[in-house]
């Protein structure tokens, strides 16, 4: 999870999850690991501080782009 943006190719199920687990934590980087990639899969582990990969330090300069943009206006 970066900001409410999933990155993953998760079931949309599973993306919710991730997303309810990342609003209650109150934190806007979260990886969330399941035991499978299809609904219902079982929840695995959550980390602050996730694997950085192409895709997920896409996501992070965008989410910063955007909150960057907030701030101004």
């Amino acid at each position: 999870m970066v900001g409410d943006r999933c990155v993953g190719d998760e079931d949309e199920s599973l993306r919710h999850h991730a997303r309810s687990l990342a609003s209650a934590a109150s934190v806007a980087l979260l990886a969330v690991r399941f035991a499978g990639s299809t609904s219902g899969a079982r929840f695995v582990d959550a980390n602050l501080w996730p694997r950085l990969d192409d895709d997920l330090t896409e996501a992070i300069f965008a989410y910063l782009g955007e909150q960057k943009a907030e701030r101004k206006s």
